[in-house]
């Protein structure tokens, strides 16, 4: 398991909460009791929204979740993994096992279920999640920075209440010390902050969702877009003069470096520097105008994190960089039989969900935007 990977991925995920503590169980770091009762009520919430998924709509329609094996299909495959469940002996076995029975079917614990605070037990899903973050205090703010503008729309009242809530309930004997003083600490800054955050109106309409556009409220699917203020990675230095990607901008040449370092190994050989510098401009790039990705998606994932980590754009929230992927860039199918194929990206979990290992070229992308990023700072500005 990749932690800093799970560290970076601020959304509060049922799935890989369970992932990350039936590691931590595993490897002798979680009692038998906490993790049996994580293990009962992840798989009470994975077949809540299974059911009210199953309500609805025709059966041919995409289900998120689906059996992992049924006995409508006794394949021999099913046979398989049913007798391996009958032969566990232990709960370990059992966790290693990662799959579990509700009625006639079995289910993955690879599920993918996101919470909002209408959820009744919120509070210990966001108590569970933010004790990963021990492991990784540089990322702890920018995991409440997200929930606070993803979750509560930027209403800090309400985020206040639910933090009160963990802290009371789970900073003693739960919590570490400093994880608890970094918690309040959070808390106590976030006033001279505030003007980062616009405040929305909170959209809630459910208690579990197993996608970014795809909800489960009493079995029905309600399609969500994330509002867009701008399609692009607009550079938020610059709102009223773009001239820094023009010829007189001394630094003009170094933008033209990083375009053509980037086009070495992971822009398509046809890709002008106009459609590049458009990437960070306030627009709506067309279908036909999107960047051709030929690298992998976890490049694209690491590309993407890296611009974001530079703030040098226009806010965005963990979420909305994803969808600005899709709406910027076309992908290589790296595949037979349709190896070399240009495709639209289906949605932005294809790029926020992409795993891979960090190689040299990964590295490189970090530095071209290292790059980029010290020559924005460093142009003139009018």
């Amino acid at each position: 398991m990749d932690v800093n990977y799970e560290l970076e991925y601020y959304r509060i995920d049922l799935g890989q909460i369970w992932r990350i503590e039936a590691l931590e169980f595993l490897e002798g770091k979680s009692s038998f009791e906490t993790t049996e009762m994580l293990k009962q009520r992840y798989e009470e919430l994975v077949i809540t929204a299974y059911l009210n998924q199953s309500k609805e709509g025709s059966a041919s329609e995409f289900k998120a979740i689906v059996p992992f094996v049924s006995h409508k299909t006794m394949d021999s495959y099913s046979v398989v993994q049913m007798n391996q469940y009958k032969q566990c002996k232990s709960f370990v076995e059992l966790v290693k096992l990662g799959f579990f029975p509700y009625q006639n079917d079995f289910f993955s614990h690879e599920q993918t279920i996101f919470i909002t605070p209408l959820l009744s037990d919120f509070e210990f899903w966001f108590a569970r999640r933010l004790k990963h973050f021990e492991n990784g205090y540089k990322f702890l703010e920018k995991f409440l920075d997200f929930n606070l503008e993803f979750l509560y729309h930027s209403d800090f009242d309400r985020y206040l209440k639910s933090l009160d809530i963990v802290l009371i309930q789970y900073s003693e004997g739960f919590f570490s010390e400093n994880l608890t003083l970094t918690l309040k600490s959070w808390i106590n800054n976030f006033n001279k902050r505030k003007g980062s955050f616009v405040k929305g109106a909170v959209t809630w309409n459910c208690e579990l969702f197993l996608s970014e556009y795809e909800f489960v409220e009493k079995g029905i699917r309600v399609n969500s877009e994330i509002n867009l203020k701008y399609q692009t990675f607009f550079i938020q230095k610059y709102f009223q003069d773009q001239s820094i990607f023009e010829a007189k901008n001394f630094r003009f040449v170094n933008f033209v470096e990083i375009f053509n370092q980037l086009k070495d190994d992971f822009l398509h050989h046809e890709t002008n520097f106009k459609s590049f510098i458009s990437l960070f401009q306030p627009a709506v790039i067309s279908n036909e105008n999107k960047l051709i990705w030929i690298g992998t998606y976890f490049e694209l994932r690491k590309f993407i994190q890296a611009i974001d980590s530079a703030n040098i754009c226009n806010h965005i929230s963990g979420t909305a960089k994803w969808q600005i992927g899709t709406l910027c860039f076309k992908i290589t199918v790296k595949n037979k039989p349709n190896k070399g194929e240009v495709i639209n990206i289906a949605h932005a979990k294809k790029i926020s969900d992409a795993s891979g290992k960090n190689s040299k070229r990964c590295e490189k992308l970090i530095e071209i935007v290292t790059k980029f990023k010290s020559t924005i700072e460093n142009s003139p500005k009018t």
